[in-house]
């Protein structure tokens, strides 16, 4: 199941043809659980090739024994959410790093779909589409808590 989840948000995230050249990196992927039984059962799998590492109030965060390969680079990190009733439209994101923050930021910002989120010491883009969500922090979850 976990695997699947991973392969449809990277399909989701090539079909962004004119956002793709602009990213560096996939910082990590968030999956979105349907229901509790289902974050338990993504929990257990995505344990069997990871090491819990970090918790936040809205999810674990493991590292993977062995990181996987995409077109956007290797992933290293998997955020298994809480399950949230607001979010059963979407399976999960990635978290992208770019090669220029603020020049994404510049010219996406106030375009359909992207929002900016400031928290205490990160800012990130929100992109909402149809059937896809995206985030571009300027600082990566990894460098945040450490972890690369």
């Amino acid at each position: 199941m976990l695997k699947e989840i991973i392969e449809q948000i990277i399909n989701n995230l090539k079909e962004e043809t004119k956002i793709s050249p602009e990213i560096k990196c996939i910082d990590y992927i968030c999956i979105l659980p349907k229901s509790e039984q289902e974050k338990k059962e993504l929990e257990s799998e995505v344990q069997s090739i990871a090491k819990l590492f970090h918790t936040e109030k809205t999810g674990n965060l493991y590292l993977l024994d062995s990181p996987l390969k995409t077109p956007f680079g290797e992933i290293a990190i998997i955020k298994i959410r809480v399950f949230d009733e607001s979010k059963l439209k979407w399976r999960g994101f990635p978290s992208l790093g770019l090669f220029d923050y603020r020049k994404f930021k510049k010219k996406y910002q106030n375009q359909h779909g992207f929002r900016l989120i400031k928290r205490p010491n990160y800012e990130l883009l929100e992109y909402i589409g149809n059937d896809k969500v995206m985030y571009f922090p300027d600082i990566l979850l990894a460098q945040r808590v450490n972890k690369r």
